[in-house]
């Protein structure tokens, strides 16, 4: 059981759910992640699946919580370590929030386009291992120039040389990445994931493809957009900075069919 409310700039009450990047690390074989509101009855779909030893898989996963504020992660058929990182929180009818708006996908970013691309910062190319470039989402793609909190966005993996990982997060030079990834992939020909992520107040977001990751092209296409202008009615979304509640080198691994036993606290 992990405690949501109250952790990472997540309030203590007014929240309807929240946002979370969900990562199974280095499991011990085939296997999914279940996370559902504590004391809850035990669902049977997987928010994320792992199919193979010692990889690492993540998803985004949009959570609600338990009366005070608790999600259980339950680990099927095999066990395996978990991090848990929180960009959002969608308000109750108590608090105001912003609101979402849906958008006809759009492509930001083809790396292997050498056409002109506007949202491109600076060299938006094939991404060798390290690499890092920034996007502006805002005033592309149909998203508004102002009053956008985040943006969400289809993250596609193609012809990667070997597996690795890639992290986006907001920033306006692709520097100060978080020490999560937000999509893990394979040597497979194409891989993609939906990843909500903040804007910077320019409007940016940073991609960044992780050291020891194999070299790859990357698609970005925005498929909506979340308002910072704040509304009084609803269940608006919050933005906060990405942070890690939950790192799998601390915790507990998660065995199968038995969800962590104690409340976990954010990892220092």
């Amino acid at each position: 059981t992990v405690q949501i409310a109250g952790q990472g700039g997540v309030p203590t009450e007014g929240i309807n759910a929240v946002s979370l990047n969900v990562t199974a690390v280095n499991p011990t074989g085939v296997g999914s992640l279940s996370v559902y509101p504590a004391g809850a009855t035990p669902v049977s779909t997987a928010n994320v699946s792992f199919t193979t030893a010692g990889q690492a898989v993540s998803n985004t996963v949009l959570a609600a919580l338990s009366a005070d504020g608790q999600i259980t992660i339950a680990a099927a058929n095999s066990a395996t370590d978990v991090t848990v990182d929180v960009d959002g929180w969608y308000g109750d009818n108590t608090l105001p929030g912003g609101t979402f708006s849906t958008l006809a996908p759009a492509r930001l970013i083809d790396t292997a386009d050498s056409g002109p691309q506007p949202a491109c910062v600076v060299a938006c190319a094939r991404m060798n291992p390290g690499a890092a470039f920034a996007v502006q989402a805002t005033g592309n793609g149909a998203v508004p120039s102002d009053g956008v909190a985040a943006v969400a966005l289809n993250v596609t993996v193609v012809s990667p040389a070997a597996a690795g990982a890639l992290t986006v997060w907001a920033s306006d030079s692709a520097t100060g990445a978080p020490g999560s990834s937000s999509i893990e992939y394979s040597a497979a020909p194409v891989y993609t994931k939906l990843v909500v992520v903040p804007v910077t107040a320019g409007g940016r977001v940073s991609i960044l493809n992780t050291v020891g990751s194999g070299a790859t092209d990357v698609h970005l296409d925005v498929i909506g957009w979340y308002s910072s202008a704040y509304r009084a009615d609803g269940s608006g979304f919050h933005r906060v900075d990405d942070v890690s509640l939950i790192d799998a080198a601390p915790t507990p691994r998660a065995a199968p069919a038995a969800p962590f036993a104690t409340p976990q606290t954010p990892a220092n």
